[in-house]
């Protein structure tokens, strides 16, 4: 991303555990930056030269506070997105006792011939 200067806002997702350094180095229009929990490493200089960033956003995640604090950006502890309610499951019809035939079948042991047990 370095030198992305269309860049205006990034949300580091959950999973990413290190931002190498320099890696948004002058994107000078970058003007908001989500930090997931995952992350554990913020190299040197990350941000340099974002000139409209002037906080940094996480979760909880020290690691981005104190980046943050070092490098005179603010740092805001945000809520995590909720979590999108599951989709109602409807039953199958074809799946209902009513619909289910029942059926007994024997196995024959593998390596006979039919009708030897």
């Amino acid at each position: 991303f370095r030198n992305c200067k269309q860049l205006r806002d990034i949300i580091i997702p959950e999973g990413v555990e290190h931002l190498r350094t320099e890696v948004f180095k002058n994107c000078v229009r970058l003007g908001s930056a989500v930090i997931a929990d995952s992350v554990t490493y913020i190299g040197a200089d990350a941000f340099m030269n974002c000139k409209q960033l002037d906080k940094l956003q996480g979760y909880n995640n020290p690691v981005a506070a104190e980046y943050a604090a070092e490098n005179g950006l603010e740092y805001e502890q945000i809520s995590p997105p909720a979590a999108p309610a599951p989709a109602p499951v409807e039953p199958d019809a074809e799946s209902t006792d009513e619909n289910t035939e029942q059926t007994e079948e024997t196995e024959e042991p593998a390596g006979l011939p039919s009708g030897i047990e």
